[in-house]
């Protein structure tokens, strides 16, 4: 997400500014791939590293997952039970 992150705002800095672009082109890719569920986790992760950096803190990584689980779990209590295997 991250490289994506990089290109999108590279790509939109005349746009849209730096992490506006960023946070398209993580949506974009996000809907792209049909919204699974690690790719929501990946992207409302990347969502928080770049809030974090554009209000001048620091993103610790332990706190984003635990945030985020949280936020999946309460819009779908059973992600967290979820089974890859088919």
């Amino acid at each position: 997400m991250s490289l994506l992150a990089g290109h999108f705002s590279a790509l939109f800095l005349r746009l849209f500014g730096r992490w506006r672009g960023a946070l398209l082109g993580i949506g974009l890719y996000t809907l792209l791939v049909r919204a699974g569920a690690s790719v929501v986790r990946a992207a409302i992760m990347a969502g928080l590293s770049l809030f974090a950096k554009q209000v001048g803190r620091r993103q610790d990584s332990l706190n984003s997952l635990a945030l985020v689980a949280a936020l999946m779990a309460l819009f779908q209590p059973g992600v967290l039970w979820v089974s890859t295997r088919k």
